[in-house]
């Protein structure tokens, strides 16, 4: 969904909530064993929507662990479509972001 392709919708979901709910759904997808992978691919999408070109988002999906998560689940993937999404989120989270760099 390209739902938040405009900054005034990405500044919705963020106050929603929206970066801390999208990263405990991949937290709780690397803790359990059974991992619905196209849910995983939409919520990857949607973390890399949230953060393609918005720098608050960015930090704040950085500061609620969502660079480390997104590692563990590209390490425990095997879904080429999530692993798509997920290092595009990856890129957009740390693009001109020194913090969620390291």
């Amino acid at each position: 969904s390209n739902y938040m392709c405009t900054h005034k919708a990405q500044l919705q979901v963020a106050l929603g909530g929206g970066a801390e709910a999208l990263v405990s759904a991949v937290v709780r997808a690397t803790e359990s064993k059974a991992v619905d992978e196209a849910v995983m691919e939409q919520v990857c999408a949607a973390i890399c929507n949230l953060t393609f070109e918005n720098d608050a988002n960015r930090i704040k999906v950085g500061e609620v662990g969502g660079c480390a998560a997104l590692v563990r689940l590209c390490r425990s993937t095997r879904s080429e479509r999530v692993l798509e999404q997920a290092c595009a989120a990856i890129g957009n989270i740390c693009k001109k972001n020194r913090t969620n760099r390291s």
